[in-house]
C-alpha cells in the first residue's frame, strides 16, 4: 500500500481504538475536512464486513462541494480510481460505493438541516464536518444509529469542525472549561465516565490552522486581516478553541464555516445582482448571482461572487472595477440590477443625475448593455432589513464566497448598540458598509425569496 503522511492527530485519532466519540475543533483551513476523512475510509477498510457508514455535512451543498470532493481527493491518495474502485451516486441520496472489497461497503452522506431522515440504517462509524455549524439533533439523531452494527470491529464517531462559539458543540466539548476532563496534554484531552458499568471515553484534538504544512504564510495573513479585529475570532478560526465570538452580534445567523464557499464562478447566462452601499467611503458594492439547486428540493441559492475591494472613492472608478471581475466581453448581455440605499435616487447639484442614474450610464459606457435600477425609494428599516438578511443565511440560501473578504468581515464585525436595536457605527469605521448594501436588497427582495420544494414520488 502507498505510504501517506498523516497529521499528528490523524494518527492519535487511529492508534485510539478505545475511545467511543473524539472530537477535533480545529482553525479553518488546518486540514480537518481531509484528515477526518482520511480516519474515515481507514475504518472503511477495517470494518470491511460492513455494510454502511455515516458521513455527516451542515447542507446537502456542503455535501457535494466539501465531502465528495474531498473523499474523492483521499481516495486518490490511496491510488483508487473511480468507477474501478468506488462510485460515486449523488441521486436520488448521495453515497459512496467501495467496489474493491467482498462487502461493497456504501458511505452515505447526510444533512444536518433534515434530522429526522437519518434512520434505518445501522452504521459501523460515522463523521460529522463543521460540528459548530450543526444542529445538535442531527448528531443525536446519528450517534444512536451506531454501535448496533455487530459485524464493526471500530464503532466510531468523529466529530469534526471550528468552534462557532460558545454553542452545543461546547456544551459537550469544550475541555478547558468543562469538569473532569484530562487537559495533561496542551492539545490532547479525554473524558472517562462509567455508563451502566462501563467506561465510556471521549476524546477532544484541538488543531491549529498553523499545523498544515500546506497552509501559505497568504492564508495565515488573509486570516488574521479578516478576523483580526476580535480576539476571540482568532481564538476560534485560527487556534481551535471555544471561546465567545461577538457579543452583540448584527449578523447572528451568519456562520462563515456553513456559508463562505468557493468554488462558484459567475455565469453569463445568470442575472447579476448589484448591491450599493452610497452612504460609504469608499464606496461599497457587493456583486451576486443566482444559482439553481435540485437536490434535496429545488431551490434558489444567492452566492455573493465579488465584491468593491480595491478602495474607490468615485462612481466612475467603481464601475471600473466591477468591469474587471465582470468582464463586458463576458458579461456585456447579461442582465444587472441595481440595488441599495435610497439616497442612491438623490439628485445632487454638483454633477446631473443620481448616483443609481450614473452607475447605469458607467456601466453603459463599459459595454454592459443591460443595466436596470431595482433599487426603491423608500427607507428601508435597519433592524428589520437585519432580520431579512438572517432569515435568508438561516434558511441556507444566502453565501458568501470566501474571496469576499471585506463582506465576511463585516458580517461578524457589525454589533448592535448597547440596548439599542441600531447597528454601531464608529467614527472612521469600514466594516458595515458591505453589509449594509446586501441587507438593502434582502428587505426590498423579501417577499420573493423563497424556497422551491421539489414533489417526490414515494413507493
Amino acid at each position: 500500500m502507498k505510504e501517506i503522511i498523516s497529521a499528528w492527530w490523524v494518527r492519535e485519532i487511529l492508534n485510539d481504538e478505545i475511545s467511543k466519540v473524539m472530537a477535533v475543533t480545529a482553525g479553518l483551513g488546518s486540514g480537518k475536512t481531509h484528515g477526518g476523512t482520511e480516519w474515515f475510509h481507514r475504518l472503511v477498510r477495517i470494518n470491511n464486513e460492513s455494510k454502511f457508514s455515516a458521513y455527516l455535512q451542515p447542507t446537502y451543498q456542503k455535501v457535494m462541494d466539501t465531502a465528495i470532493p474531498t473523499y474523492q481527493k483521499v481516495l486518490q491518495q490511496f491510488d483508487r480510481t473511480e468507477d474501478l474502485h468506488y462510485k460515486i451516486i449523488k441521486s436520488p441520496h448521495p453515497k459512496l460505493v467501495y467496489l474493491d472489497q467482498r462487502v461493497k461497503h456504501e458511505v452515505h452522506f447526510l444533512s444536518a438541516e433534515t434530522p429526522k431522515r437519518i434512520v434505518g440504517a445501522q452504521y459501523s462509524h460515522a463523521m460529522e464536518d463543521e460540528a459548530g455549524a450543526n444542529d445538535v439533533d442531527a448528531r443525536r439523531a446519528l450517534r444512536v444509529r451506531l454501535n448496533r452494527d455487530p459485524k464493526a470491529i471500530r464503532r466510531q464517531f468523529l466529530i469534526v469542525g471550528a468552534p462557532q462559539g460558545v454553542n452545543e458543540f461546547a456544551d459537550e466539548f469544550d475541555s478547558e472549561t468543562l469538569p473532569g476532563w484530562n487537559t495533561d496534554h496542551s492539545r490532547d484531552h479525554y473524558l472517562d465516565r462509567i455508563v451502566e458499568g462501563v467506561m465510556v471515553r471521549k476524546r477532544r484534538f484541538i488543531v491549529w490552522t498553523d499545523d498544515n504544512p500546506f497552509v501559505t504564510k497568504e492564508y495565515i495573513i488573509e486570516l488574521q486581516d479578516t478576523y483580526g479585529h476580535n480576539p476571540n475570532l482568532i481564538q476560534s478560526y485560527r487556534y481551535g478553541r471555544f471561546c465567545p465570538l461577538t457579543e452583540k452580534a448584527v449578523f447572528g445567523a451568519y456562520m462563515p464555516q456553513k456559508h463562505d464557499v468557493d468554488g462558484y464562478e459567475a455565469n453569463p447566462y445568470n442575472e447579476i445582482i448589484m448591491k450599493w452601499d452610497f452612504n460609504a467611503q469608499p464606496l461599497a458594492w457587493v456583486a451576486s448571482q443566482k444559482f439553481v439547486s435540485d437536490f434535496p428540493v429545488r431551490r434558489h441559492t444567492f452566492v455573493s461572487l465579488h465584491e468593491a475591494n480595491e478602495g474607490a472613492t468615485n462612481l466612475d472608478d467603481s464601475c471600473v472595477e466591477f468591469s474587471y471581475k465582470f468582464p463586458p466581453e463576458r458579461f456585456g448581455e447579461t442582465p444587472i440590477y441595481l440595488y441599495g440605499d435610497r439616497t442612491g435616487h438623490a439628485q445632487s447639484h454638483k454633477v446631473s443625475g443620481s448616483d443609481f442614474e450614473n452607475v447605469k450610464l458607467y456601466l453603459n459606457k463599459l459595454g454592459f448593455r443591460h443595466v436596470v435600477i431595482k433599487a426603491q425609494r423608500q427607507v428601508a428599516p435597519e433592524a428589520s432589513s437585519v432580520e431579512a438578511l438572517n432569515r435568508l443565511f438561516l434558511n441556507g440560501v444566502y453565501l458568501v464566497h470566501k474571496r469576499c473578504r471585506m463582506l465576511r468581515r463585516g458580517l461578524m464585525a457589525t454589533k448592535w448598540k448597547d440596548g439599542e436595536r441600531k447597528i454601531e457605527k464608529p467614527s472612521g469605521e469600514t466594516h458595515t458598509h458591505h453589509p449594509d448594501a446586501v441587507k438593502y436588497w434582502a428587505w426590498q427582495e423579501r417577499n420573493n425569496l423563497q424556497v422551491y420544494k421539489r414533489i417526490l414520488g414515494k413507493n
